[in-house]
């Protein structure tokens, strides 16, 4: 059985060669952690999640050269949804530089893998770099609220990456005695280049120990460790806390202690203030279907850039652009204090005070103040007005009067007027130099400029030579398009007039002798007479001996009585004869009886015949 003393001594060595390993572990940790960090600091060159450069603070951006004005045609403008594609904006392309290192990750456990040491890569020391703690991380965005800050750029030292290394040694001797009191050493340092804030150092009584002191001085955090509030350390300061034990008992003797701490970081930003300005310049006046010019004039009279600016157009009613209604202008950006002009050009296509809106937006909430130009659109227009008799009788002159007039608010220029008769209407002349070519039935009229709100009067001289309904074409135009159009219709009709006479062939006779009354009938007008009838009332004192005509007729006692005529043309005359015998002497009257469809009432005449006797 091996003596006690061999055993201790044996137990002495073992216990020697694990402090050992220990020792080479920890100051291989302490060397690739701190040799991780540096490398990282040094082959970024600057923080890699610092944003786009910006103004020092004694810089202002240059307000007192303002930028040249561009000129830009219309033709840029185009239709506010051709080509989009898709309602979503393409995203920006990712700046070089700007994406910060990715750090490989072991899939099978959360944390970043530790890189292996070389093994030529010697041991430096047991320095352990401290990780802040979770809740000093950076945390994730917040949503927007309505919070209004009240935080100032702090120092310009703190500009910039900020590289705290805070590293904890902890110094205890390699072999204690039980019951006999030993001092552990906790070191602190700064070996970063910034200082660090509200150092923290946690610490536990190992296991199998009695706290004798501390130095300095430790709290007691809530969950009964050893709490030493550090402050704050600048680079290279350093802090040494002792802490003497009682070992208790035999074996392994230790604890694990913990920093942490908070380093500080600022940024300085100049807050700039782009702003956008519209004026436009147009005619105040524009003839229809003539082209109105809008001159755009877009400023950035703010202090920063004007990103993506674009002018919108909502084209009115009245005007037209060959894009469409709804125009975008892409601008870009806009330097402060840079002016660009845009020309745009639109149709006049309908008259009247017309208001045309634009508007320029950029990026987030910038946009200029709506700009109203107010064009008023004229335009001539052609107003014709005809008056004329409504009916005529054939072989009758009518007299026709045309009136055009210009009630718009421009001059019409070139103003004809032009009459075309139909076939039942016979041209006689016309007034104002009006010009008859007789092929085409047209009368044509020349008005060089009629002004708005004025009129021109021509008149017409015409013969009705047909019956019916006549209906002249009577047009007026002028330049631009513009033309009125009237139809008159008159009708025209014809008139029957039948007059007749009556004569006795032999006057005076002798009673017993016989006499022929001749009835000449005659339609004198331009219609034709219809059912024209005549009937002939003999005297007493006479006798019926015949009759002639070119209808049968009939006798009734001493009243000859013809079947009506059916139509009399006109122009056209029938005779009739009647013979009658002389019974008495006396002035005998014969009477004859004219009616026709077209009379109101018979038309009576008489005829006196003389018969005598012998005595």
């Amino acid at each position: 059985m091996p003596k006690r003393g061999t055993i201790y001594k044996r137990q002495t060595i073992i216990l020697c060669w694990l402090g050992l390993l220990l020792l080479i572990w920890g100051m291989n940790f302490s060397f690739m952690s701190s040799s991780r960090s540096v490398s990282f600091a040094q082959e970024s060159g600057r923080d890699p999640f610092d944003g786009p450069p910006r103004y020092n603070s004694s810089s202002t951006p240059n307000t007192t050269s303002r930028p040249p004005t561009r000129s830009t045609p219309s033709g840029d403008f185009r239709s506010r949804y051709q080509g989009t594609g898709t309602a979503d904006p393409p995203s920006a392309p990712s700046r070089p530089g700007t994406e910060p290192k990715r750090l490989d990750v072991d899939p099978k456990y959360p944390a970043a893998r530790m890189p292996e040491r070389p093994a030529s890569q010697p041991i430096q020391s047991r320095q352990t770099p401290v990780t802040p703690t979770s809740s000093e991380r950076t945390q994730p965005s917040l949503p927007a609220t309505n919070d209004i800050g009240n935080g100032l750029p702090g120092e310009q030292r703190l500009e910039g990456p900020q590289t705290p290394s805070v590293t904890v040694e902890k110094r205890a001797p390699k072999e204690m005695q039980v019951g006999r009191a030993a001092v552990i050493e906790l070191v602190v340092r700064n070996m970063g280049t910034s200082a660090v804030h509200q150092v923290l150092l946690h610490d536990e009584i190992p296991r199998g120990s009695q706290l004798r002191r501390t130095k300095p001085q430790a709290h007691r955090d809530p969950q009964g460790r050893l709490l030493w509030k550090l402050g704050t350390m600048h680079p290279n300061d350093e802090a040494i806390i002792e802490v003497e034990v009682v070992p208790l008992e035999e074996g392994e003797l230790g604890s694990v202690a913990t920093v942490s701490y908070a380093t500080e970081v600022t940024s300085r930003s100049l807050v700039t203030q782009p702003r956008l300005e519209v004026h436009v310049v147009a005619q105040k006046q524009v003839m229809i279907q003539e082209e109105v010019e809008l001159i755009i004039t877009l400023s950035n009279p703010g202090t920063g850039v004007a990103e993506n600016v674009v002018i919108q157009e909502q084209i009115p009613e009245g005007l037209s652009h060959p894009a469409g209604e709804s125009l975008e202008y892409q601008v870009g950006d806009l330097a402060p204090q840079e002016t660009r002009e845009i020309r745009l050009q639109l149709t006049a296509i309908k008259p009247g005070m017309i208001t045309n809106t634009l508007v320029a937006l950029g990026e987030g909430p910038l946009q200029s103040q709506p700009v109203d130009t107010q064009i008023e659109v004229i335009s001539p227009l052609l107003k014709l007005r005809t008056d004329g008799p409504k009916r005529r009788f054939l072989d009758r002159e009518a007299s026709y009067v045309f009136e055009v007039s210009n009630p718009g608010t421009a001059n019409a220029e070139q103003v004809q007027l032009v009459a075309t008769l139909p076939t039942g209407l016979k041209f006689l002349e016309a007034d104002q130099a009006g010009r008859y070519d007789a092929q085409t039935r047209q009368v044509y009229w020349l008005i060089d400029s009629l002004p708005p709100q004025e009129k021109g009067v021509v008149q017409l001289m015409a013969l009705a030579v047909e019956e019916g309904s006549q209906r002249m074409k009577v047009e007026a135009s002028s330049r631009r398009g513009l033309s009125a159009l009237e139809e008159p219709v008159t009708d025209v009709e014809g008139i029957a007039a039948v007059v007749y006479q009556v004569m006795d062939v032999e006057d005076p006779i002798e009673t017993g002798e016989e006499t022929v009354y001749e009835i000449r009938v005659e339609n004198q007008g331009s219609k034709a007479a219809r059912n024209v009838q005549i009937s002939v009332l003999l005297p007493e004192a006479m006798s019926y001996v015949s009759a002639e005509g070119q209808h049968r007729h009939r006798v009734q006692g001493n009243q000859v009585i013809f079947e009506p005529f059916p139509q009399l043309n006109p122009k056209a005359e029938t005779t009739y004869q009647v013979r009658a015998k002389g019974i008495a002497p006396g002035d005998l009257r014969c009477r004859v009886q004219l009616v026709s469809d077209e009379m109101s009432a018979p038309v009576f005449k008489e005829e006196s015949t003389r018969v005598y006797a012998d005595e």
